[in-house]
């Protein structure tokens, strides 16, 4: 018998903004790592184990935001608040 993987996905979006940061490109970090990139009015879905995962947003040379908390169960989507 084959193995069968465990797989999830955590959606990270961004809404449009008019003005403010929207020329900015986001990193995405996943607990610790960078996974991928955010643009302006953007939506991303990254592959993760099964489980509670850190996901934290930031813009080179400014910093980043908060960390937040992505509780993903089997083939589910987590968000954070």
């Amino acid at each position: 018998m084959d193995r069968v993987s465990s797989q999830a996905a955590i959606g990270v979006s961004r809404p449009h903004r008019k003005v403010e940061d929207r020329l900015a490109t986001y990193a995405v970090f996943v607990d610790g790592r960078r996974v991928g990139s955010l643009r302006d009015g953007a939506t991303r879905s990254f592959v993760v184990e099964p489980g509670v995962h850190q996901v934290q947003l930031g813009i080179a040379g400014v910093g980043f935001g908060g960390v937040g908390t992505a509780p993903v169960g089997h083939w589910g989507t987590g968000a954070c608040g």
